[in-house]
């Protein structure tokens, strides 16, 4: 911890992980009389601790992963970085809205993306540029409407397009397809249950699968069985944004048994006002997997107890994801030590607001086991 010299009431708070390696480095703003480091999460709790000012998060190389600034705990921008340190994105705004400069960048440091928005919405001039910094496209925005020159999207892979991509000739023929395939290659004999899984599609600007990978807990038979039905990559219709191909991620929910693979027909009834298990679009930690992994390990904080005892192992907490992206209902799934149980649960409900995941469109509660793993190695 160190003070900020050109503030008086702002501090910095660095963290490390394994191996000495620095994992963020963040500016506060602290409102008590005198600080004591020992007492930072229980002054976030009562809100005299604030994150205000840059925040900055390094990934296990120690290369930098994002930047953020802050304004008393109300995010106003987030850069995040390529390996060797070249910006790579650049937005403007809170986790959910879109207010303010937006830019992208190639691995290169060429810009390949530029404009501004308004309220999740285009406002003004936008710009995409090509690998070499040649100008390709330029459109002018009012209040998200092309109003003169090019259509400009981002290049970038949607996993919530305007209009997301298709199996090429619908539901129905894609229907046709599975069976197709599991007669081809015949069922899977030695699994005698059916088993529910889900699938995530990278769809490119052509409609063709780049990518398939299922994020579902699967045998090497199971795996090997759906590697073999889709070796024979159906095309799709790609996504669309203002009309434009673009590279997107399609989910597909599948049901396969020893009589072949099927798309799952009980999603068709779902009640939107449950909560799952896993959605279309699953919620989201702000940033990405490694901002998560960051969060964790950054806000942790070994109990003096346990590790006086040598106690370790690893706390499965549960929580839920709101429609507004809350973290609420955290309680214990399986616990090792009340120490660390206490520890994993009070972690999980400092996590900030998620993005919430959707199904058909609509924002819905998913539930979520999450472990945190306590090593005194």
């Amino acid at each position: 911890m160190e003070y900020d010299p050109e503030s008086p009431n702002h501090l910095y708070i660095t963290d490390f992980g394994k191996n000495k390696i620095i994992s963020s480095k963040r500016r506060f703003l602290f409102k008590g009389k005198k600080f004591d480091l020992e007492k930072s999460f229980t002054y976030m709790k009562e809100k005299k601790l604030v994150a205000d000012g840059t925040q900055t998060y390094y990934l296990h190389d120690g290369s930098i992963g994002n930047e953020d600034i802050l304004n008393e705990g109300i995010l106003n921008r987030r850069t995040t970085f390529y390996p060797d340190g070249k910006k790579k994105q650049m937005s403007s705004g809170d986790e959910n809205t879109l207010n303010g400069e937006y830019q992208i960048w190639y691995q290169t440091g060429q810009l390949s993306f530029s404009g501004n928005y308004k309220n999740n919405l285009k406002e003004g001039e936008f710009q995409q540029f090509d690998p070499s910094g040649t100008l390709i496209k330029k459109g002018v925005y009012l209040d998200g409407i092309l109003v003169s020159g090019a259509v400009v999207v981002q290049d970038i892979v949607y996993d919530n397009p305007e209009k997301p991509a298709q199996f090429n000739n619908g539901s129905e023929d894609f229907e046709v397809f599975l069976k197709r395939r599991s007669t081809e290659i015949g069922g899977l004999k030695e699994l005698q249950k059916e088993k529910k899984i889900k699938l995530n599609l990278a769809v490119n600007k052509s409609g063709a699968i780049t990518k398939m990978e299922t994020p579902s807990a699967l045998s090497q038979p199971e795996l090997d069985f759906l590697n073999a039905v889709f070796k024979v990559r159906p095309a799709f219709t790609p996504a669309t944004v203002e009309n434009i191909p673009v590279e997107s991620i399609v989910t597909l929910y599948l049901a396969i048994s020893n009589e072949g693979i099927k798309t799952d027909t009980d999603l068709k009834h779902l009640n939107l006002s449950d909560i799952f298990t896993s959605a279309e679009k699953m919620p989201q930690f702000p940033g990405d997997e490694d901002a998560l992994r960051r969060f964790i390990s950054s806000s942790l904080r070994y109990p003096a107890e346990a590790q006086k005892s040598g106690i370790e192992g690893k706390v499965f907490v549960n929580f839920i994801v709101d429609e507004n992206g809350e973290v609420t209902n955290v309680k214990l799934a399986r616990g090792v030590d009340s120490y660390l149980d206490w520890e994993a649960m009070r972690v999980v409900r400092m996590m900030p607001r998620w993005k919430p995941g959707y199904i058909k469109g609509k924002p819905v509660k998913v539930s979520f086991t999450m472990p945190v793993n306590f090593s005194l190695q």
